[in-house]
């Protein structure tokens, strides 16, 4: 008999074990609480939300379905990060993964979910309609680089400091600046403060000023071959996002690597004249559930850090609707429409095209005059999540 169920605290060895044994089989050896310690815990929270498919009782496959919450200029919408795709070997080619996505599908539907991502392989992951989307924008930046521009400066601005997830004082005073953001997820403490570690050697930093006043933080990679990675970045004042990353590589002396979102451009010009190049990549694999919440999040951030055309434009996306998007005097409007489309999609292609690095190339260069202005105005939109954010 086959049954499908979420897991329970008394589960967690089993599935765990469950987990581990498939992820090990396939590649390297994996401890899925000591990679992910915030998403493999022995919690209630946890284990549901580890969907599994059981066989006569004995588990054959598992997904990780994590709900969080995105707040975005002060709009929650519910966001399902996609994890741990596991069916045991010997139970390959019976239909089980699809019956476990599908099943998830209707839930996140259900529970009122507006987005869900995922990393993986695309032709797998189209049939439950992700689709490559996002836009994250990449460079780095040599220790030379920073120290020719930066002549008799010696770093010493900004004091760095490694933390523990059991500061429970310092992850306050860091959980209240980063829940300031325009772009948050709402956290609780240990959600908050167990993503910055894995067994990667990722390590946070506190960022003090000269004169010891806590700023925010930057989440790290382990250094390797002199690199490493910045996977998050929060101060409580975002303008100085570019001298702590400039005193952290004096300091270091390492190659720094950054993912930004788009709305943090603009806190890095002088460092984008001087880096290795900047790139604008997909960011993960996105399935949207809920169009006109994300048009009003994503469209109503831009606005905050874009100055954008007004207007309306009419698309049409297969599966959800056909919607009037507008702007004008600084506020985002979506509504039905029965009008006339100015923009048709595919379920999977309005992800590619909306909220992808290349919006014309599936839009298109030859639209009127008025809806290409609006085009290359509001799109992409704004959708990105951090390394820090993964499942």
């Amino acid at each position: 008999m086959i049954e499908i169920s979420r897991g329970k605290v008394s589960e967690f060895e089993e599935v765990i074990d469950f987990l581990d044994y498939v992820f090990s089989k396939n590649s390297s050896s994996h401890d899925f609480p000591l990679m992910y310690p915030n998403l493999y815990r022995r919690t209630e929270a946890c284990m549901d939300a580890l969907i599994n498919l059981r066989e006569d009782g004995v588990i054959k496959a598992s997904i990780l379905a994590y709900p969080r919450t995105l707040s975005i200029c002060g709009t929650e919408l519910k966001v399902f990060g996609i994890g741990s795709v596991a069916t045991h070997p010997r139970a390959r080619g019976r239909g089980f993964m699809s019956m476990l996505m599908n099943y998830n599908l209707e839930e996140m539907k259900k529970s009122g979910a507006a987005l869900s991502n995922l990393g993986g392989r695309r032709s797998r992951y189209n049939h439950f309609g992700y689709e490559i989307g996002g836009v994250s924008y990449r460079t780095d930046l040599s220790y030379d680089a920073v120290r020719d521009v930066c002549r008799g400066d010696d770093g010493s601005a900004f004091t760095f400091r490694a933390f523990e997830a059991a500061e429970t004082e310092l992850i306050d005073a860091l959980h209240a600046i980063y829940a300031q953001k325009r772009v948050h997820y709402v956290y609780d403490r240990d959600d908050f403060a167990l993503r910055f570690y894995s067994w990667s050697g990722f390590t946070p930093y506190a960022v003090y000023s000269a004169s010891g006043e806590l700023l925010g933080y930057l989440a790290m990679t382990g250094a390797r071959d002199g690199r490493s990675d910045v996977r998050e970045i929060v101060l409580k004042d975002d303008a100085d996002s570019e001298r702590v990353v400039f005193s952290y590589i004096l300091q270091t002396r390492q190659r720094v690597s950054l993912r930004l979102g788009e709305w943090q451009l603009r806190h890095f010009g002088g460092l984008l004249r001087i880096s290795g190049g900047l790139s604008a990549a997909s960011d993960a694999m996105w399935n949207v559930l809920d169009w006109p919440a994300a048009f009003r999040a994503l469209l109503a951030l831009k606005a905050t850090y874009a100055t954008l055309e007004e207007g309306t434009l009419v698309l049409d996306i297969a599966g959800s609707g056909r919607y009037a998007l507008s702007y004008g005097n600084g506020a985002v409007s979506v509504e039905p429409t029965g009008a006339a489309a100015d923009l048709c999609f595919s379920a999977l292609d309005a992800v590619y095209a909306l909220c992808g690095p290349a919006p014309a190339a599936l839009t298109g260069f030859d639209l009127p005059a008025a809806v290409m202005r609006l085009v290359n105005s509001w799109l992409p939109l704004p959708l990105m999540h951090f390394d820090t954010e993964r499942v």
